[in-house]
């Protein structure tokens, strides 16, 4: 069995506290850290490398979001799995495009914790089924293309500037 290593991520204590203290109790976890706010949770990712990390969604300063981001972007290895007692699904697309591998409610079951530790630290993805079914269910909201957030002056330049139907580009110079 390979062992698992966590560091909690949460700016409240007792709450950082309580989930590393059932993380402590999961069969193959071997080493349990806490960081109590983003900012210290980032240098202990950078510093110790854990397995997986557990980010709580909704922090100040920064955000479970931001530090998903974060990790994904200087190509750290660890797996973060964030959680939030909001149950918007908008808010788990947001963090799994920032690269969280899991998703938890604070609803969650108990049992659900080693479900979701051992498959991220798998490689594999883990979303709470409650909010599985809302994903699933309702279609992610298309982010608009770089053209759609153009506002009206750029798009007209940029259709004049387009091919004409007999593919000669035309450029027109504007004041």
């Amino acid at each position: 069995m390979s062992y698992v290593s966590v560091l909690v991520i949460d700016d409240e204590p007792l709450v950082a506290d309580a989930i590393a203290t059932l993380c402590e109790r999961v069969r193959g976890v071997c080493a349990v850290t806490r960081a109590y706010g983003g900012h210290e949770g980032i240098k202990l990712i950078e510093q110790l490398v854990p397995d997986v990390a557990i980010v709580d969604v909704l922090m100040p300063n920064i955000s479970g979001i931001e530090v998903a981001d974060h990790v994904r972007q200087r190509g750290l290895r660890t797996r973060l799995i964030l959680f939030s007692g909001c149950s918007d699904a908008t808010l788990c697309r947001r963090a799994l495009r920032a690269g969280a591998a899991g998703y938890l409610l604070k609803t969650s079951t108990l049992a659900e914790l080693p479900i979701a530790l051992h498959a991220v630290a798998r490689g594999e993805s883990y979303i709470t089924p409650q909010l599985a079914k809302s994903l699933v269910h309702k279609p992610a909201l298309r982010e608009p293309s770089a053209v759609e957030r153009l506002t009206a002056r750029p798009r007209e330049v940029l259709r004049t500037t387009a091919l004409t139907p007999f593919g000669i580009r035309h450029k027109v110079i504007l004041n």
